[in-house]
């Protein structure tokens, strides 16, 4: 076969599934979103796709999207490539042009994010640039037990969360949004982030901690693969930053991946965010990838 560019249908799935696994930690994302516990495919298909290229026969290149705008590329072996176009990118644009109305954003590896600029014929907004780290220290027989210096005063309770305390977090959750996601503050949209929240409690794992009832610090997965799970939203109130907190909820959170999923973790933090990174350092993360998301301006 030579090479081309086609829409995932049900029989490429399994080869495509193969080729996100062999990407992991960086394709997590993926990964989760071709296959969740017992959902294999595409949530939900009539609002996302899946583009393919293969060369001679093989899987090469993958490009996930979604009606919201939201691109997540994965291209194999193009690490220090920013400057070189996707594989047949001619047949890119017009595949874009049919399943996008317009692009929000794209996220993933930098080489690979950075590569697809030139398709999508819209001014960039914000492009900012991350650090994507792992943790691979999980033995096959043995956890390895992450210390740290001794709890913070005052101690923090620590729970894993459920769907019903959607109302409890949302504070936690609009204080993240607000300072970590949103480029414009002034556009959080209440309803939107409490439907955000409440459909990451039914479908991930996320650890809070809380001084008394008040919860002041969280951290949980954003998607689940099949060797890698991607922690996100780790935020704490800023009155008690810096106090090790966070160190406690993420290390309660890589804990039950590693014993009871036997899943390594990952995630991506911003550049200029020193305090975030050192913390995962500590907690055993390496740098593994130039990571990116660059946003759009609309049409």
């Amino acid at each position: 076969m030579g090479k081309a560019w086609s829409v995932m249908k049900t029989k490429h799935l399994d080869p495509i599934i193969s080729f996100s696994a062999k990407e992991e930690p960086v394709s997590t994302a993926v990964s989760w979103r071709l296959e969740s516990g017992t959902r294999k495919g595409l949530r939900d298909p009539s609002a996302e796709r899946v583009l393919f290229h293969e060369s001679d026969g093989a899987i090469d290149g993958i490009v996930y999207l979604n009606r919201s705008g939201l691109i997540l590329p994965l291209f194999k072996d193009r690490q220090g490539s920013q400057k070189q176009l996707p594989p047949d990118s001619d047949m890119l644009r017009p595949l874009f042009r049919r399943y996008l109305h317009s692009v929000h954003s794209i996220m993933g590896r930098q080489c690979d994010v950075t590569s697809l600029n030139p398709l999508i014929g819209q001014n960039i907004r914000k492009a900012i640039d991350y650090h994507f780290l792992a943790d691979d220290r999980m033995e096959k027989t043995e956890i390895i037990d992450r210390v740290l210096p001794g709890p913070p005063q005052p101690e923090i309770e620590i729970h894993r969360a459920k769907p019903t305390d959607t109302d409890k977090l949302f504070e936690l959750h609009k204080g993240y949004e607000m300072e970590e996601v949103l480029l414009d503050p002034d556009s959080f949209n209440p309803t939107a982030s409490m439907m955000q929240l409440k459909r990451q409690l039914q479908e991930q794992i996320v650890f809070y901690g809380t001084i008394g009832k008040t919860p002041i610090t969280k951290a949980g997965t954003n998607a689940i693969g099949w060797r890698y799970a991607q922690i996100g939203g780790v935020y704490t109130v800023p009155e008690y930053r810096r106090r090790g907190y966070a160190a406690q909820v993420v290390r309660s959170l890589m804990a039950l991946l590693e014993k009871e999923r036997r899943l390594h973790s990952c995630l991506f933090v911003k550049k200029r965010n020193r305090g975030a990174t050192e913390l995962y350092r500590a907690l055993g993360f390496e740098e593994r990838e130039q990571f990116r998301i660059t946003y759009y301006h609309p049409h």
